[in-house]
């Protein structure tokens, strides 16, 4: 008997440290109640075990004693709880702020010349998010104001696709050697024809795009000024964003397209023809859709609006218009698109489908007191700004035409 009393208060107290596990575990559960649970399962592993050689008062001194010690371990528990949180407490910079300030009340009132209040409790947490400061003094506009002046910003020629990742692996098309073909089964010693794709992984990095501007703060009574003069300037401008964007294709373009009759053999030798070989013969015959025409605005005018005839003098592309046949047999209109920052002299033509423009953060417009000297002399700055990217997923896709000087017509 004095064994099974000695295994009774081992396996006891094995059971209240299991409950006590069990219960520091489940301290979400025991704030719903279901702590009690945990408690009745161990004491009923206990009793299951000894109640056919203990007598029910036995047994209820057991259960009493169980509870009591259980109910110890909680409350302490409890109160562990508590100071824990107390000490893990974190105060935002608001809330520090303003507990200095109510705590330095009667210093505050009987203020005189200079006087430095201590921030207490402050810890890096209370600057979390790191700028929720700074968005106290920061308005962040996500919708744009549209100006109704919009040239053509080359990125609506492009398909768009988004993504949320610092730069995008595309899979660039290469050379493709071999081919499909007409096949008999024979002796089974000639195989069927084979397609050699080669890709090669290309790395895109999502750019800042960004630009600001600086304004006296009356302005921000003038709602008109701002929607019109600031949002164009810094969107719709030659300096703003759209702007940047159109140079960060073109830059992409001019240094990756392949030329004309170096790289596709090309052999025409008029301006128009060139381009017109370049969409109708070498981007068809490749089996992509020439789309447009990227080019300077004076070589637009001279090569293609104001084109001329060299004998007769006349005008030899009516209504400016590209035409051919796509692949569907469906005659096509090429379009042509003027863009200042092209070096004159040079022409691309392009299949925009086999494009991508990439953005990870759309034109955000934000204004803020926050730079430089803005607060002591009332100013206000304003930033427009996004991270986008820019590829070809086959660099034939494009080809560079160095166009030739015209010829003037004949008495000219």
């Amino acid at each position: 008997m004095e064994n099974i009393k000695k295994e009774q208060a081992e396996l006891l107290e094995k059971q209240k440290q299991e409950a006590l596990k069990n219960i520091k575990k489940t301290a979400e559960e025991a704030a719903q109640g279901k702590a009690q649970e945990i408690v009745n399962e161990k004491l009923n592993e206990v009793i299951s075990k000894f109640d056919k050689v203990m007598t029910k008062e036995e047994v209820e001194v057991l259960k009493a004693d169980f509870y009591k010690q259980v109910q110890e371990l909680q409350a302490r528990i409890k109160q562990v709880k508590q100071t824990g949180a107390c000490e893990k407490s974190i105060k935002n910079i608001y809330d520090v702020i303003s507990n200095t300030i109510e705590e330095s009340a009667e210093t505050l009132k009987s203020f005189r010349g200079k006087e430095k209040l201590v921030l207490k409790a402050i810890t890096d947490a209370s600057w979390i998010p790191a700028d929720a400061l700074s968005r106290q003094t920061t308005e962040v506009r996500t919708s744009l104001y549209n100006s109704p002046y919009s040239p053509l910003y080359l990125r609506n020629i492009f398909p768009n696709v988004t993504t949320d990742q610092a730069s995008v692996v595309i899979p660039q098309a290469g050379v493709i050697t071999g081919g499909a073909d007409v096949w008999e089964r024979g002796a089974g010693t000639t195989p069927k024809p084979e397609i050699n794709p080669t890709y090669t992984d290309i790395t895109v990095p999502m750019k800042w795009i960004a630009g600001f501007a600086t304004v006296n703060r009356e302005l921000l009574m003038n709602v008109r000024y701002l929607q019109s003069s600031i949002t164009n300037t810094l969107l719709y401008s030659r300096n703003g964003l759209f702007a940047a964007e159109n140079n960060m294709i073109i830059d992409y373009i001019t240094a990756n397209a392949p030329d004309y009759a170096t790289d596709f053999g090309g052999s025409m030798t008029i301006g128009v023809e060139m381009i017109l070989d370049a969409a109708f013969n070498i981007l068809l015959g490749n089996y992509m859709n020439p789309t447009h025409v990227l080019m300077n605005p004076a070589d637009y005018l001279a090569y293609i609006k104001l084109n001329k005839a060299a004998g007769s003098g006349e005008y030899d592309l009516p209504n400016d218009l590209l035409r051919g046949f796509a692949g569907t047999n469906l005659e096509t209109t090429v379009q042509v698109v003027p863009v200042p920052t092209l070096d004159a002299g040079t022409a691309y033509v392009v299949s925009a489908p086999e494009f991508e423009f990439i953005s990870r953060l759309a034109p955000e417009l934000m204004v803020s007191e926050e730079h430089a000297d803005n607060f002591a002399y009332n100013r206000v700055s304003f930033r427009v700004e996004e991270m986008a990217g820019f590829v070809a997923k086959d660099l034939n896709a494009m080809v560079k035409i160095e166009l030739p000087p015209i010829v003037p017509p004949a008495g000219a």
